[in-house]
This record gives structure tokens, sequence and C-alpha cells, in this order.
């Protein structure tokens, strides 16, 4: 198995999972906190515009209803979004979550206390209705 195969095998576990390590891990607030995003890649350096590597947005904008969270994410091969949360669990170092496309993420990550607590309170706001596993 060649070095790139082994590497798109860890990503992929499933044709519809994505596990990566984000190398860089954000909480972000514009507007005073009417939109939040928390923001999850695999490499901090990545142009947008030309994106090679994985990861994972969720953005809520607390100025316009219906104040669902706009998932976004890159899979190694294309850009997509707009998918819900159907469930999610927070550890310190990690989230998985699952999306109504049937997309699932498992996401492991480092972060401080704070962005650790921001990311949880974050989560837990815009998924009010669903369970946290």
């Amino acid at each position: 198995m060649s070095n790139s195969t082994a590497s798109l095998c860890n990503k992929y576990e499933m044709n519809n999972h994505l596990k990566f390590t984000a190398k860089n891990t954000s909480y972000s607030e514009a507007l005073d906190g009417d939109i939040i995003q928390v923001i999850f890649e695999e490499d901090e350096n990545e142009d947008p515009y030309n994106q090679t590597k994985l990861y994972l947005s969720i953005t809520i904008n607390h100025e316009f209803p219906s104040f669902t969270p706009s998932i976004e994410w890159f899979d190694g091969n294309d850009g997509n979004g707009g998918a819900q949360i159907l469930n999610y669990k927070l550890k310190r170092n990690s989230l998985q979550l699952l999306l109504n496309n049937n997309l699932s993420f498992n996401i492991s990550f480092i972060a401080d206390e704070r962005l650790f607590q921001n990311i949880k309170g974050f989560l837990s706001s815009v998924t009010q209705n669903i369970k946290n596993a």
C-alpha cells in the first residue's frame, strides 16, 4: 500500500466517514456575537479557494431566522455543505458528529480550556433540540 493510499484509508474509514486531526481549531465571533463560527482544519495555512485538506466549519448567524447552523466541509476531493447536525459527542480532545446526509466526522483536536468551553457552549446552543450522545 502506498503512503498516499494509507493516508486516504486513514481519513476514510467508510465512504461517508471523515476522520482527521485538526491542526487548527478556532472559535470566532463577529458583530457582537451575532455570527459565531467554529472551524476544525487539517491545515491552518490552506488556501480557501484551492482546498486540498479536510476541514469542518459550523457557523450560526443570529441576525436572521432560522437560526440553524450552517455546516460546510471539504472531504479531500470536494467542498460541500447544507446538512444539519443529527447528533454529536464532544470530548476534551475529540468531536464525533453525525449529519442528516449520513456523513459523519471523527475529529481529534487540541484546545486550551477556554477554547474547549467556547466550542462546548456553542455546540450546546446550536443543537438544543438534539441529543448529545
